[in-house]
This record gives C-alpha cells, sequence and structure tokens, in this order.
C-alpha cells in the first residue's frame, strides 16, 4: 500500500461551571397549563435549543421554558472530567475557520479556540507495519475534487430538487465507488471518511446525501482536513461549555430531567407533556436528532413526510469515544504529534490534550473492527494496543474515559447519516414547521449540517422563525 496516501486519510471548563453554583429547574417546578403559558417552549438542551433560547431572550422574548430530557446540558457535547480542572471532550469537539457562526458564538461568551496539535510525526500501521511520518496537509486530491465538482450540482437548500436527485439517492456511496471503480487507496478514504465523519458505513450511506454533506461543509477537503479544515481547533473548557455557559445565563428557563412525552397542538395554544404534567405555550422549538422526536406522541399526528423522515432516520450512529490520560504528553518528547492512523485494533488516535500540556490524553475513535474485552479487561488491552503505536509509557495512564453514544438513552448516536431513497421523499420535511413546531437541532441547518456551527445556525434559524410568527 502507498505510504504517501495515506496523509489523506483524515479523521473525520465543566468544573469551574459547576464551582459558580450553576442551578437549573427541576419538573417538579414547571408550571401547568391552568397557571402560566409560555411563548415558546424548547425541547432539547443540546447547543441548538440553547442558542436558540439565547437568541429569543435577546430579542426580548423572556417567557420562554427550555426542557431537557437529561440531568445535564450539552446534547451531543460532553465534557469527561480528568483532574486538576482539566476535561476531555466526550461528543462533538472540533471547529473549522468557515465556521463562523460558532466563533462567534464564543467569541460573545468568552470562550476561547486554541489549534489542534498535529506538530510533530504520525504513527501509521499499515500492512503490521509500523512507520512514522510528517503529517502533510496535501492540497485536494482528484478524488476529492471529483466529488465536489459533483456536490457542486446539489443545493443545500433543496438537495431533493438536483438534477441527478433521484439517481445518486438510489445509490449507496457503495455502489458509487463500484460503478466509478474507484482504486483501493481512494476506497480507503472514502470508507473511512463515511465510518469517521458520518458514523455510517458505505454500504449504508446515501450517495445524495453524502453529497449533501460534502456541499454543506463546502469541500470534501474542508470536511476532512485539520488545519484550515473541520478538525482545525478545540474549545477551551471544552465543547460542552458552550452549553454549561448559556444555560448558567438563562438560569431556571431551563429545566433538566424533564422527558418530553407528548405534544398536542390545539386551536389556539399548544400543551407539551413531561411526566404526567402539561405545560401550556404558543410555540414549540424541538431542538432534537430527526430521529429522537420520533420517542414523542404528537396529537395530532405530524405531517407524514416528517413523521416517516424520523421513522427512516438512524437509530444510531457515532461509535465510541475513549480518552486515555497521561500526566504529560509524553509522545510530544519522542517527536510525535499523537495522530495515529491504521489498520488495526485502533484505526484513529488525536491529541486531545488541554491547551496548556499539563496532561496528557490520546482520544481514541471507536472502530467497528474492534474486538476488546468488556469491563475493566479493556482498558488494559486498549493501552497495550497504545504501546504498540506510541511505546510503553503508553501503559502508565492515570485515566481512562469511554463514551458509547449508541447506548445513550436520549442520544440515537452522536451522529447520522441518511440511508439511500430516504432524502427524496421526505427530505422536504427536514426544516419546514409544523404549525406550531419548529425543527432545529444540526441536521436541520443547510450550512456545515451535523457539526456543532449546524447546531448553532439551526437554534438562531428556529428562533428567527418564532420572532417572527410572534
Amino acid at each position: 500500500m502507498n505510504r504517501n496516501n495515506w496523509s489523506r486519510r483524515k479523521f473525520v471548563s465543566l468544573s469551574s461551571i459547576l464551582g459558580t453554583g450553576l442551578i437549573l429547574g427541576h419538573p417538579s417546578s414547571a408550571q401547568s397549563s391552568d397557571e402560566h403559558v409560555y411563548d415558546v417552549v424548547i425541547v432539547g438542551a443540546g447547543i441548538s435549543g440553547l442558542v436558540a433560547a439565547r437568541h429569543l431572550v435577546s430579542k426580548g422574548i423572556n417567557n420562554i421554558l427550555v426542557l431537557e430530557a437529561r440531568s445535564r446540558v450539552g446534547g451531543r457535547t460532553f465534557n469527561h472530567d480528568i483532574g486538576n480542572g482539566y476535561v476531555a471532550e466526550a461528543g462533538g469537539q472540533w471547529v473549522g475557520p468557515t465556521q463562523t457562526a460558532i466563533y462567534d458564538l464564543c467569541s460573545e461568551l468568552g470562550i476561547g479556540i486554541y489549534p489542534t496539535n498535529f506538530e510533530g510525526e504520525t504513527v501509521y500501521d499499515i500492512d503490521g507495519e509500523r512507520f512514522t511520518d510528517t503529517y502533510s496537509q496535501d492540497e485536494p486530491s482528484s478524488l476529492e475534487l471529483k466529488i465536489d465538482a459533483l456536490a457542486a450540482t446539489v443545493s443545500i437548500e433543496n438537495p431533493w430538487s438536483a438534477p441527478r436527485a433521484t439517481e445518486w439517492d438510489a445509490l449507496s456511496l457503495a455502489d458509487w465507488i463500484r460503478e466509478e471503480n474507484i482504486v483501493d487507496d481512494d476506497k480507503a478514504s472514502l470508507i473511512s471518511a463515511a465510518r469517521y465523519t458520518l458514523g455510517s458505513s458505505t454500504e449504508d450511506l446515501s450517495f445524495l446525501y453524502f453529497l449533501y454533506y460534502v456541499q454543506s461543509a463546502g469541500s470534501l477537503h474542508v470536511l476532512e482536513s485539520m488545519r484550515g479544515g473541520a478538525q482545525d481547533s478545540r474549545i477551551e473548557g471544552g465543547s460542552q461549555i458552550i452549553s454549561l455557559k448559556i444555560a448558567q445565563a438563562l438560569g431556571n428557563k431551563v429545566q433538566l430531567s424533564a422527558p418530553v412525552s407528548k405534544i398536542s397542538q390545539l386551536g389556539t395554544t399548544a400543551l407539551v407533556e413531561i411526566q404526567n404534567q402539561r405545560i401550556q405555550c404558543q410555540q414549540i422549538i424541538m431542538a432534537m436528532m430527526p430521529s429522537d422526536c420520533d420517542k414523542i406522541t404528537f396529537e395530532p399526528s405530524l405531517p407524514e413526510k416528517r413523521k416517516l423522515l424520523q421513522e427512516n432516520w438512524p437509530k444510531s450512529g457515532g461509535g465510541s469515544k475513549i480518552n486515555v490520560v497521561y500526566d504529560k504528553p509524553f509522545w510530544r518528547a519522542a517527536g510525535l504529534n499523537g495522530m495515529s492512523f491504521g489498520e488495526g485494533k485502533l484505526q484513529f488516535i488525536v491529541d486531545n490534550s488541554p491547551p496548556d500540556g499539563q496532561l496528557g490524553v490520546l482520544m481514541i475513535l471507536g472502530s467497528e473492527n474492534n474486538s476488546f474485552s468488556e469491563g475493566a479487561a479493556k482498558e488494559q488491552e486498549v493501552t497495550a494496543e497504545l504501546a504498540k503505536l506510541f511505546g510503553p509509557q503508553a501503559t502508565q495512564n492515570i485515566g481512562y474515559h469511554e463514551m458509547s453514544w449508541d447506548s445513550e438513552a436520549y442520544t440515537a448516536g452522536c451522529v447520522s447519516a441518511l440511508m439511500p431513497g430516504v432524502l427524496t421523499k421526505y427530505g422536504t420535511a427536514m426544516r419546514e414547521p409544523t404549525a406550531r413546531i419548529h425543527w432545529a437541532g444540526t441536521e436541520a441547518s443547510e450550512v456545515w449540517t451535523g457539526y456543532m456551527e449546524g447546531a448553532v445556525r439551526a437554534g438562531q434559524n428556529a428562533a428567527r422563525h418564532i420572532i417572527e410568527t410572534l
């Protein structure tokens, strides 16, 4: 296998907030329909829902309530406490320079952004051979340019209306790879992109949705790149800090441990039911993954296309993230950048250390090819594999944190991608309001869908629609 081509196989502070006494409401304090009528109820306290709430409040709409099923805010962002005031991200974490909305939001919240570390050599594990090489930020490859040209014909506003939409939505990415006789190295790059960027296999990923995803990000090169791309930088204090800070400012407008079971749209108002309580409101923002909305009963039933969109949205995706913690980033002294690509049990690893380097963290994206034991034995097996790549110090970890998004009760995975046939049949219902219900969540964004940037934009857009309505 050509080593040079492996450079193109790119992957795709909690304690301080708690220390200030962040106090959020609980469902016991939720007011019933005969006591109060809210202007807006927002379902979901991830980035999208909280940004929507923040935008509404900034425009003088204060009579709002945010309901979150979990006992925490942040949605698909979550910080592991790794000790000494440091955190490591367990969910969405990277931002890039073309993601202007989240950069602006972080600036407004006083949150810093710093570059992902890739100084030094990258470790490769190919055909059973370990070697190191400089990580190079190549120019777009001929494959990337070819896909970008196809993606340019797909509108981010209406991807189902592309000239070849029906044809491409009937194909999986794997079908297209076979039809085009894509060479092995390029095929491996696309398999990696599907797995780590979209949380899917090439067989299960609609080629049209893949092109839409590329166009939403600007290009495949930007989507898959580090410097200048989607993995360019990280957020100081971990990505969950965004939600924690917004929730702190909103105070008792946010209620945790309040899973919504039913939404009824009446003649002049709507009712949102949580744990045998009914909350009356004028408008609703659903800031959730479409498949998670499918867990809620709607009365009257949602329009058929929206209902089928939710039913056909993937119910899992994103796998797991493992953060292995060390007393220092020892690999840097050895001239390594903490990144590794390979064909073994650990196929993608990145340096996830805090910006000051006072602790070292190696983050592993889960792989469907893993064959580790369950429970406590897994940690020992994982660090043994890390030692093969980074040396014996890798077994001297001081912490180990794993997050499996597929096992989350209120999140159908961390990322999601549509299977063939879904986008052209039901895609028009993705953003279209349903009477008093407005749809947010990153999947509802036209720009940078699937990313924190998309979550910010979707929340802002839903809030703007509400303001126009009210």
